[in-house]
């Protein structure tokens, strides 16, 4: 790929980020579900004994001043989770194009293309200036970095938290332009348990069994008789033995029809790169996030989605580039950045991107040459300082 000086921008998207199915982002905190005796209603708390074991949300606590009656804190998206599902829909889409031109890349290279790392050491060789550029006016590793070589990202995500006065306010969120958004009250979340059956103890389908499964009636007793004993011990508040897939489960979801404020930063970045990211923020607005998609959790959809830009060399209009969930290819703020992308994606090829993420070479042959190279540099520079005494004496 040819490296070009290209004048750079520094770009703000705003959008309002709204659920339209439940949606679990999982946290590591422990959660149950408990039913309620005086209301029959399942409520979610901390903790670890007592109801059905819950897998709870990320959130995040905020002053009381900002946000008021919001248990364990503000559900969220973390910017992180936005800024790497981003970098894996442009991953796809450079690596749809290495397909289509018959080009490969080390399995080193697709690591770092998708996640941002190779390695768990990062390569501490100084980058060179002509690295340093071909680097940062690439497409994908300009706008994501990442690699051993531990280039910067130019783009930044905030983290997308509910539409709220008090957030926006505090500068916890950033406003949108359009004050776009439904503010959310405290009812930000629910919870909803379920039971896993097991044909075997509720005796279903025994003919089936019968005829399917080897040495049935012995198997059948054998598998009896640990079921009726991991029941024994859960109803003695001891560790069952997890023989049986009859049990309850639970999981709290951010509401359908909650609105987020989503904001992303691009520093410095080239109109490719912001094509390439807005292409895969068109993919992005597809996908399901979260956990339980099996189920259909995770549904999103992207509003009024506008371009803001902080360098004054491009004057946006204010109108949203989205419409249906899917980008306006055609929007007047928007061609400019495609075609910018169209052009530059010809020139990716697989060994460039190889170049970019090499490791480091640390073999025992390398090893030896640069002991060579090192001790025939001390004898050539002993053989010039003899020669340089041999011309004094003379």
């Amino acid at each position: 790929m040819k490296v070009m000086i290209m004048s750079k921008k520094t770009i703000t998207l705003h959008a309002i980020l709204s659920t339209l199915s439940p949606l679990n982002i999982a946290s590591p905190e422990k959660f149950r579900y408990e039913v309620s005796d005086s209301t029959g209603y399942g409520m979610v708390k901390n903790g670890t004994t007592g109801g059905i074991a819950c897998s709870g949300i990320q959130r995040r606590r905020f002053p009381t001043k900002a946000v008021e009656g919001v248990d364990f804190g503000v559900p969220l998206i973390a910017a992180n989770n936005i800024a790497n599902r981003l970098r894996r829909q442009a991953a796809k889409l450079v690596k749809k194009i290495l397909k289509e031109n018959n080009q490969q890349i080390t399995i080193q290279t697709y690591s770092a293309i998708t996640c941002g790392a190779v390695t768990g050491n990062p390569d501490t060789r100084d980058s060179t200036l002509a690295e340093y550029r071909a680097s940062s006016s690439h497409p994908l590793v300009g706008l994501f970095g990442g690699g051993p070589r531990m280039f910067p990202r130019r783009l930044r995500a905030l983290d997308a938290l509910p539409v709220m006065s008090g957030l926006r306010e505090a500068g916890y969120s950033i406003k949108h332009p359009n004050n776009s958004g439904r503010e959310s009250t405290s009812s930000l979340t629910s919870a909803t348990c379920f039971r896993r059956c097991d044909d075997i103890s509720a005796l279903l389908d025994v003919d089936l069994m019968e005829s399917t499964i080897e040495n049935f009636e012995e198997a059948f007793e054998a598998r009896q008789l640990l079921i009726l004993q991991d029941k024994k011990d859960k109803d003695n508040d001891e560790k069952g033995n997890r023989n049986s897939t009859k049990a309850w489960s639970a999981f709290e979801f951010i509401n359908p029809g909650v609105d987020f404020d989503f904001t992303l930063e691009m520093t410095n970045v080239t109109d490719a790169q912001i094509g390439l990211l807005l292409e895969s923020l068109d993919q992005f607005a597809k996908t399901l996030i979260g956990g339980q998609t099996r189920n259909g959790l995770g549904r999103i959809k992207l509003q009024d989605v506008v371009l803001a830009d902080s360098t004054g060399d491009t004057s946006f209009d204010g109108t949203s580039i989205f419409n249906n969930n899917s980008l306006i290819r055609s929007h007047r703020d928007v061609v400019p950045f495609i075609s910018a992308w169209d052009e530059a994606k010809v020139s990716i090829t697989g060994a460039e991107l190889d170049a970019m993420f090499k490791l480091p070479v640390n073999t025992e042959d390398e090893k030896e040459a640069k002991a060579l190279e090192k001790a025939a540099k001390a004898e050539a520079k002993m053989a010039a300082k003899a020669s340089k005494s041999a011309e004094k004496t003379v």
